[in-house]
């Protein structure tokens, strides 16, 4: 179906909007994870793979209290599904706001990637400041900014619960570096051995990016 032009003021002027939203706010870390053959995995699957990831991000830095997740790392998730030649892949774009020392974080989110989602693809993980731009695509004339590439529902803006705060302030707790300590260096089960080297077999026969 054929989409008219807005006027390029108005499409500035909403484009900037957009991209404001999301300046200022904090984050401070982009995590990118790419499925790059879109054909091998639906976009329900992938999105529920993320869930687990993110609330495994969530429980490294504040745990569960009575079995719930009460405080959760502050983020802001992007989706697309092609490439600007229409090749099909599902691909994340993560803005998160660090909680302690921002290279652990980022070293962190790469260890739990690697650790828990065993069949997933490689992670980049890289430092950024100005991330409002992902959610425009090259229609933005039409004015449908971030509409089919925000996924507001699985964003997270903490509502100043006690855990958050103190992380913002203080920086990992005790009982978070606890975890990051094991999440780094536990020795691997015999299970997670044998999955990795299966992962290095498939690499070797280039099944597996």
């Amino acid at each position: 179906m054929y989409k008219a032009f807005i006027s390029l003021d108005e499409a500035q002027a909403r484009k900037k909007a957009f991209t404001n939203t999301f300046n200022g706010q904090g984050y401070d870390v982009l995590l990118t994870l790419t499925f790059e053959d879109g054909a091998t995995i639906q976009e329900d699957l992938a999105d529920h793979i993320l869930d687990i990831y993110l609330a495994k991000l969530d429980r490294l830095y504040f745990g569960k209290i009575n079995g719930k997740q009460i405080a959760k790392i502050e983020r802001e998730i992007f989706r697309e599904k092609a490439d600007d030649k229409g090749n099909r892949f599902i691909h994340y774009h993560i803005l998160l706001k660090s909680i302690g020392n921002r290279e652990l974080f980022e070293e962190n989110t790469k260890q739990l990637w690697q650790k828990y989602i065993a069949n997933a693809q490689t992670a980049d993980v890289r430092f950024y400041t100005a991330a409002g731009h992902y959610g425009i695509k090259k229609d933005w004339r039409h004015g449908d900014i971030g509409k089919d590439t925000w996924l507001d529902t699985k964003g997270h803006t903490d509502k100043g619960t006690k855990a958050y705060s103190q992380a913002l302030e203080q920086g990992e707790s005790k009982q978070a570096l606890q975890r990051i300590m094991a999440l780094h260096f536990n020795r691997l089960t015999t299970a997670q051995t044998k999955a990795k080297a299966r992962q290095a077999e498939w690499r070797k026969q280039g099944t597996l990016h």
